[in-house]
């Protein structure tokens, strides 16, 4: 607001400014004054004339000559100012510039509104999708808080807790989630999906690092559903870590056989099939090291798998139903883990386009910028 006055006020001085400088001038304004100052030196030339006829310089007739020539002068100075403050040329130039002060003005103005404002340079369309898109995560968060309170006050409803465990999935928040999986399991029998849930969560907690209670959920998982997808899948992941090459290879194998191809893992799950055949040996270089965004932990082709299977899964969420800003990071995250610095800059550019707001983007660009991705 202090800007728009601001420029208000500026653009009105300089309008009058100009207005003012280009007003024709009235008729009769100062004429007297002006005559009065430019006709001296005729009233000088009038008292010579006298002044030389009492000194006998000049005969009467002769003063009475030049009195006469004297006054035509004089009218003939009179008229050329008369003509010059009634000049019509000046009374349009006055004019012009005034109509052309206000247009100037105008279409600045016009031309403003149209191409930017002094906040930032978005559309009004822009403007609204933010809008909604904030009101949409306050209204998110606000739910979130009514479930936690109606958690606290009942710990035993379980829609609240299966609904925060999925809230929190959501808003990769897997330690919180991983609690609420445990409620739970607390509350109901346990079945396939609800322990792989509860150890996808711990496995999430740290991609590098292998939980061992995550583990022991999926074996769990299997024993209750043999044919279960999700939990033979990070078995086989598992096996594949600890180089049991022959166990990795039977469980890919098998786990593919009941698969559709329609799957999102198809693909991790048959690159890591060929990691298995070969026994771990890969291009790379020896044991097929690669750099973690942490210098004190590296990961091998086995873990690189593993954390890749779980990547590929948050990444094809996140293509098709979109996530909160720190899902995205997490995934930027995990791409720097593999050394995909390629995909991790992809996504850092998707994160950018589905959250402008700089605010949101700080964390995930104090990322970006720690790893050198930018």
């Amino acid at each position: 607001m202090t800007f728009w006055i601001f420029t208000f006020v500026l653009s009105l001085i300089v309008f009058v400014a100009l207005i003012y400088s280009g007003r024709p001038s009235h008729p009769d304004a100062g004429q007297d004054n002006i005559l009065s100052k430019t006709e001296d030196h005729f009233k000088v030339r009038l008292q010579k004339i006298d002044d030389d006829l009492e000194s006998k310089k000049l005969s009467v007739a002769d003063a009475d000559d030049a009195r006469a020539e004297l006054a035509r002068e004089l009218m003939r100075h009179r008229a050329v100012m008369s003509d010059s403050s009634h000049s019509p040329t000046k009374n349009r130039a006055g004019t012009v510039i005034s109509v052309a002060s206000f247009a100037v003005i105008a279409l600045a103005f016009v031309a403003y509104l149209g191409l930017g404002t002094p906040i930032s340079p978005i559309t009004e369309l822009d403007t609204e999708q933010l809008l909604a898109q904030s009101a949409a995560e306050i209204e998110f968060q606000e739910a979130m808080t009514r479930v936690e309170e109606q958690t606290r006050i009942d710990p035993d409803d379980i829609r609240a807790w299966q609904v925060l465990s999925s809230a929190y999935v959501n808003s990769a928040r897997y330690s919180e989630a991983a609690n609420a999986f445990r409620h739970v399991l607390r509350l109901e029998p346990p079945t396939a999906d609800r322990l792989t849930d509860l150890a996808q969560a711990l496995l999430m907690i740290s991609p590098a690092e292998v939980d061992p209670e995550a583990i022991e959920l999926l074996k769990k998982a299997v024993e209750l559903d043999p044919t279960h997808p999700r939990s033979r899948f990070f078995l086989a992941v598992d096996a594949t870590r600890l180089g049991e090459w022959d166990s990795a290879v039977e469980q890919w194998n098998s786990l593919l056989d009941i698969a559709t191809d329609d799957e999102p893992w198809i693909a991790a799950a048959r690159e890591s099939l060929e990691v298995a055949l070969a026994r771990g040996e890969t291009d790379a270089p020896a044991n097929a090291i690669q750099p973690n965004i942490d210098e004190n932990i590296i990961i091998d082709e086995a873990q690189a798998a593993q954390i890749r299977s779980m990547v590929t899964a948050l990444d094809d969420r996140l293509a098709s139903e979109g996530g909160t800003i720190e899902e995205w990071t997490q995934l930027v995250r995990s791409y720097l883990v593999l050394n995909e610095r390629e995909m991790a800059l992809q996504t850092f550019e998707k994160a950018i386009v589905a959250y402008p707001d700089a605010t949101e983007q700080a964390p995930l660009r104090q990322l970006a910028e720690q790893e050198n991705l930018l």
